[in-house]
């Protein structure tokens, strides 16, 4: 049976191979993994799951940031300041 934090580390392994937008994302988990894992929005879109942020967080902590004006998790890089998860570019 699949866990909030298998789908968090299929995320953490999808983010190694390209950036991830957030919507893009989470349509993906409701295709692969199902309802459980994703939440609707009011506009019809999905949202990843609670549970699933959670796991992923913990999980990419030190290795993954995310790009608010654009809404998408990417790598860290060498300029991101060091304790933030949260990047302007």
């Amino acid at each position: 049976m699949t866990t909030a934090q298998d789908v968090a580390q299929w995320m953490a392994e999808r983010v190694n191979e390209f950036y991830m937008p957030r919507t893009a994302i989470a349509q993906e988990i409701y295709d692969r993994f199902g309802e459980p894992f994703v939440t609707a929005t009011g506009d019809g879109m999905w949202s990843i799951a609670p549970a699933v942020l959670k796991a992923f967080n913990k999980l990419t902590k030190e290795t993954v940031v995310w790009v608010r004006g654009t809404g998408y998790w990417r790598k860290r890089e060498p300029g991101d300041p060091p304790r933030s998860r949260e990047v302007d570019w």
